[in-house]
């Protein structure tokens, strides 16, 4: 509301006595409703609601509107309808709710058509279980009832998107999300224990934990296998060091600093040498077998108030890193972003983090304590208008599908002069037709021919701008896939996905002053898709760049987006389908499109806007692996309990109890019922025990979810070429009854192992002889209860001469 004083401050002092005159004046009624009150936070007094005295607190005093929240929340309140003119108030319930799972509707919005956002927020009301009287809308309709039988569907064709989903227009805060850093709840054992292997670059800087890390292990009481890595050395070079340090001997937990060198890698520039390390890390401790392995940062993120903003070279290792926790998820432990300092406590601090059992993996060590990544959600302010660009406008990628649907929005507006940039510029395909499609506007649209990643060919394609038109925005929606699992990854791959995003968006943002600098981002790097490493630690890398640039003064917009639909973005059915497989609806351009105008007129350098199914998505993404990344949505917590359940120990008492012939056929009903999971069928009934993994429609990735899978089931590590070398269910099964090996030599052996344990403890307990002598007396009750029975037909009476004295001997202590 526009008004000429502050109200609800001091400035209304001096109008409250006339005010209070003219409220004696006006007749006042007690409400018929129930009503909360944001003077005091609370329901209201029906007497004191006519008293003027109340309405001249009105004016001076604050307003209690989060007080108000949560009086009706605690009162069972979930969904809210905002009867005004902005949809103010809408976003300020879900901010003050936080992670409650609430409903909120606008009746009116600016900008958008008057009957459909009444209709939306009547919806809404009527979706979350509130009678809506709809007769007067469509006076001849009827009701029908339901079918009275459970009825399903099973799909044998390719899925079809529907026309509605959840997430369609007036529900656009359903794709909003953001990043939040809370104060972890549990701390750990406060111990650590055995022997780590610990990795740190050789840097040409002082660092102070690659000292500190070392100090902190050793403190503990911890065995350090301490090895160092030049940036120069390959995956090779890295196995042979840590074969020869590790010595065959067993290792407890790993600790890798190596992202800390954030020089350029020998081989590629765009790509640093703490990058490929972590890689290499990966694959070299999954070839040894040895683990857990925590992934040590420092300013890769920004966790609290004191932080400035992340580093992007730091940050595109926790893009990894989130990948890594999905393709490995027996093997990663976490991401932990380090302080500055590695001083008593805070070295204490990390050793916490290190020891600690829960499920986080994502943490950040600082002076205020240990922070923990949450994903939470989060609405839309209400503005008066969306983003309104101006002058000149470059899209690079702009020929793309994602370009063109910009470009065809961006013609609507109010701009000067449009610039569409490819690598191949007007030869790409269809930009012929895109150019002849766009000028139909009025607005002079060119298409420029430059690579991206040149940036001398940058700098002359900004400068070309002439200044009548300045150059208001830069939208860098340019990008390469070159998908591959971590265990493929090499500095060439790294280079294939980060060279255009971040090559490009380091020469804009170099080239760049006033301009607004929008970086389109992708899911991937926030939550990590499987089979994307290098594009998450690429998009990861986005994201700080526009935090960075925002600390500098600087214009700049990230969004992290879920997939789009439609050509240039994810116009493979195949991969679409096991996009929505995964939880992940493809987006309309359309509605992408409008998300984008509504971010950008927002504070706010990271934003995240994705269509989730969130019953999909959480399922498959703690199949393998619980994660507390998204434990604090509300649509999450709504489903229970998620992640790993602990399986794998009743799955193998059970196969320890069957007989050889029924343990093959379990093992197969469990190979064919995970195969069934993770290709997303209805049922097994098409998956025989002969069929090939080839043939079903196996691949890299569907590889890796059932060989994850199965190692939770059976808790045993397998090999992601498992499909490849075993390339039926029913041969599959049967490696794995081979595998896991149950007879009865096993029992005995590890019998003996526990003896040997129990020894050597007795040998090194100091005892009392009243304690040595009660312990000697349960050993001999439990050799009696191990001993074999005796056999009641032999007695001394027909026991032989040398029997007798064997007797005397054994068990008297007589000697002959």
């Amino acid at each position: 509301m526009a008004v000429s004083h502050a109200f609800h401050s001091p400035l209304m002092e001096p109008m409250l006595e006339e005010f209070r005159q003219v409220l004696k004046t006006v007749e006042f009624r007690k409400p018929t409703l129930p009503a909360v009150s944001n003077v005091t936070g609370t329901w209201v007094d029906p007497q004191e609601w006519c008293s003027p005295e109340y309405w001249v607190r009105q004016v001076r005093e604050p307003v209690l509107f989060a007080d108000g929240v949560r009086t009706l929340l605690d009162a069972g309140v979930t969904t809210w309808v905002e009867l005004g003119p902005a949809g103010a108030l809408t976003s300020m319930v879900a901010h003050c709710a936080d992670t409650e799972n609430v409903a909120t509707a606008a009746a009116l919005r600016p900008g958008h058509d008057d009957v459909s956002t009444v209709l939306a927020a009547l919806a809404t009301v009527h979706v979350n279980g509130h009678a809506v009287d709809w007769s007067p809308l469509f006076p001849h309709a009827r009701t029908i009832d339901l079918p009275t039988y459970a009825f399903q569907h099973q799909h044998h064709w390719l899925d079809v998107r529907p026309l509605f989903t959840t997430s369609t227009s007036g529900q656009g805060d359903a794709w909003r999300y953001r990043i939040d850093w809370r104060r972890r709840v549990a701390g750990g054992s406060g111990s650590l224990s055995g022997r780590w292997l610990l990795l740190v670059p050789e840097l040409n800087r002082p660092e102070p934990w690659t000292v500190g890390a070392e100090q902190m292990l050793s403190d503990y009481g911890c065995e350090v296998v301490r090895v160092q890595i030049g940036a120069a050395e390959n995956r090779t070079a890295l196995v042979a060091a840590v074969r020869e340090a590790v010595a065959g001997r067993r290792i407890d937990g790993v600790l890798s600093l190596l992202a800390l060198d954030d020089r350029p890698h020998p081989e590629e520039d765009a790509v640093s040498a703490g990058l490929v390390a972590v890689a290499h890390t990966v694959q070299v401790c999954e070839e040894l077998g040895i683990g857990p392995l925590w992934v040590a940062t420092r300013h890769a993120v920004s966790a609290d108030g004191a932080d400035g903003p992340a580093q992007a070279s730091q940050a595109q290792i926790w893009g990894l890193g989130r990948v890594a926790a999905l393709e490995k998820p027996q093997l990663w432990a976490g991401l932990i972003d380090l302080p500055a300092h590695a001083d008593d406590r805070m070295r204490g601090l990390v050793a916490d983090v290190l020891s600690a059992p829960e499920a986080e993996d994502q943490l950040a060590v600082r002076e205020s304590g240990v922070l923990v990544r949450r994903m939470v959600r989060t609405t839309a302010p209400a503005t008066a208008e969306g983003w309104q660009p101006s002058g000149t406008v470059l899209v690079t990628g702009g020929t793309g599908g994602v370009g063109a649907n910009i470009a065809r929005r961006l013609v609507t507006q109010d701009i000067e002069q449009l610039v569409l940039v490819s690598r191949r510029g007007p030869e790409a395909p269809g930009a012929a037709a895109l150019l002849e499609e766009l000028a139909a506007s009025g607005i002079p649209v060119t298409i420029e021919a430059c690579d991206v990643t040149d940036a001398a060919a940058v700098r002359s394609l900004v400068e070309a701008v002439s200044a009548d038109r300045p150059l208001s925005a830069v939208i860098h929606a340019a990008g390469t896939l070159d998908d591959c699992l971590i265990d493929a990854l090499t500095p060439q791959r790294f280079a294939g996905a980060l060279d255009v995003k971040v090559k490009g968006a380091l020469n804009l943002h170099e080239c760049l002053k006033d301009a607004h600098l929008v970086l389109f981002s992708s899911l991937a790097g926030t939550i990590g898709t499987k089979g994307q490493g290098n594009y998450a630690a690429a998009n990861a890398f986005l994201d700080a760049l526009a935090e960075q640039r925002r600390a500098e003064g600087l214009p700049a917009t990230s969004v992290a987006w879920g997939a789009w639909e439609g050509e240039g973005m994810v116009a493979d059915e195949a991969v679409a389908s096991r996009t929505r497989r995964y939880g992940l609806p493809l987006m309309s351009p359309a509605q992408a499109v409008e998300a984008l105008w509504q971010v950008m007129a927002e504070p706010g350098a990271a934003h995240i806007v994705a269509d989730i199914d969130w019953p999909r998505f959480a399922v498959d993404f703690t199949a393998s692996r619980p994660s507390r990344l998204i434990a604090d949505l509300p649509e999450v917590r709504s489903l229970g309990d998620l992640g790993v359940a602990e399986q794998s120990t009743g799955m193998l008492d059970a196969l320890a109890g069957m007989t050889e012939a029924e343990r093959g056929q379990a093992l197969l009903d469990l190979v064919q019922e995970l195969v069934t999971t993770v290709l997303g069928h209805d049922s097994r009934a098409p998956i025989g025990p002969g069929s090939s993994f080839h043939n079903i429609g196996f691949d890299s990735l569907t590889a890796v979810e059932l060989r994850n899978l199965l190692a939770v089931h059976i808790g045993v590590k397998l090999p992601a070429t498992l499909v490849y070398d075993y390339p039926t269910l029913a041969s599959l099964a049967d490696h794995l009854r081979e595998h896991l090996a149950f007879d009865d030599r096993d029992t005995v052996d590890g019998l003996f192992a526990e003896l040997d344990a129990l020894g050597s403890k007795l040998a090194a307990a100091e005892l009392s002889e009243d304690d040595r002598s009660r312990v000697t007396r349960r050993l001999k009750e439990m050799q009696s209860a191990c001993a074999p029975q005796p056999d009641p037909s032999r007695d001394l009476q027909s026991a032989s001469r040398a029997e007798v004295l064997d007797f005397l001997t054994n068990e008297l202590g007589i000697s002959r």
